[in-house]
């Protein structure tokens, strides 16, 4: 870069952000691309002799760490708006993930700071639940909406006097209110077993801008219901919080059943694709064989069919919804799976 005394190569925004920031100008890789150079670059050493292609210890002091006192995130987050302001005046559009995932970082730590550590357990990687603070914040700024689906029934008028991105059919009261849903999406496929996507759930307001799945049923006589969702019972709540309505994209659902098997397609493409890449392309790129193409024309056809499954199995399915008095089936009170959960 123009910075570091290059004359052929024009850099001029990095040299304009250079003059205002702190520059390394004896900074140089030590190991390989990748994670040895990271590793190399984190704790300002040369780990490689002793760690290997390896993610960073726990133990392993890094630069963040020493730099935190003299405020290092604020100098990220502020390189963050550097970058911002510098596409408002070329008029392209920006997504910061970084300040999101400091953001949630902090409050993680502030709730739990040993789990708060699995956020990024090497300290260079985010883990799932890391990336998707990213993606939120990507899908946020693309206006992503909001609303799974939202229903509002009024039990003692029979009627639906709200319902966005879905069909109600079927509306009956015989002896139980039952209708039959069909939303027009699936709810985000977030695993209520992962107590470390539940943190970062927890911290943020990805729920809020991104999977709201609401039903709110008023006029209702009893005090306490239990619903069930294709004979499966969900959760039981009193009439008044069924009146301010749930949100139903956090319970173990037969339709979070669907999105998260939906999603697991995303890992095996994942996994399809690196094999295809790191296992033959890369691996086998000076070969000759005529079966390297074949196997990666194979690849590729296996690829396009998972796409087609993945498809296939994402189309919504109508379900069937029962709302029975508590006490009708003996059941202890509670409010669903996921209740942890609690929105800034």
């Amino acid at each position: 870069m123009g910075a570091n005394g290059n004359r052929r190569i024009v850099t001029p925004n990095l040299d304009r952000f250079a003059k205002e920031a702190l520059v390394f100008d004896r900074c140089y890789p030590a190991s390989f691309p990748t994670i040895p150079a990271r590793a190399d670059i984190h704790p300002g050493r040369l780990t490689f002799t002793y760690r290997g292609w390896q993610p960073l210890a726990q133990e392993e002091v890094t630069l963040a760490q020493t730099l935190h006192d003299g405020g290092y995130n604020k100098v990220i987050v502020r390189y963050g708006q550097f970058v911002q302001d510098l596409a408002q005046q070329q008029h392209v559009e920006v997504i910061d993930m970084n300040a999101p995932l400091v953001a949630v970082l902090e409050e993680a730590h502030l709730a739990d700071p040993v789990l708060a550590e699995k956020i990024i357990p090497d300290r260079i990687h985010p883990s799932a639940a890391g990336g998707l603070v990213m993606a939120a914040a990507i899908l946020e700024a693309w206006n992503a909406p909001a609303v799974v689906s939202e229903v509002e029934i009024d039990a003692s008028r029979m009627r639906v006097p709200r319902r966005e991105h879905t069909q109600i059919t079927d509306l009956q009261k015989k002896p139980n209110l039952s209708w039959t849903q069909q939303d027009n999406a699936l709810p985000m496929p977030f695993d209520p077993k992962d107590d470390v996507l539940a943190l970062v759930l927890r911290s943020s307001n990805i729920v809020e801008s991104l999977d709201q799945q609401l039903l709110k049923i008023t006029g209702l006589v009893a005090p306490k219901y239990t619903l069930k969702i294709d004979g499966e019972e969900i959760g039981a709540w009193t009439r008044e919080d069924l009146a301010r309505g749930i949100n139903l994209a956090l319970l173990e659902t037969p339709m979070l059943k669907q999105s998260v098997s939906v999603y697991a397609f995303s890992g095996r493409l994942h996994s399809l694709r690196m094999a295809r890449w790191q296992g033959v392309q890369v691996a086998l790129q000076e070969e000759t064989s005529p079966h390297i193409n074949e196997a990666l024309l194979a690849l590729d056809a296996l690829d396009n069919e998972l796409v087609e499954r993945e498809k296939s199995a994402a189309v919504p399915k109508a379900h069937h919804y029962e709302l029975l008095p508590a006490e009708q089936l003996g059941l202890p009170f509670n409010r669903g799976s996921w209740t942890r959960i609690r929105h800034r």
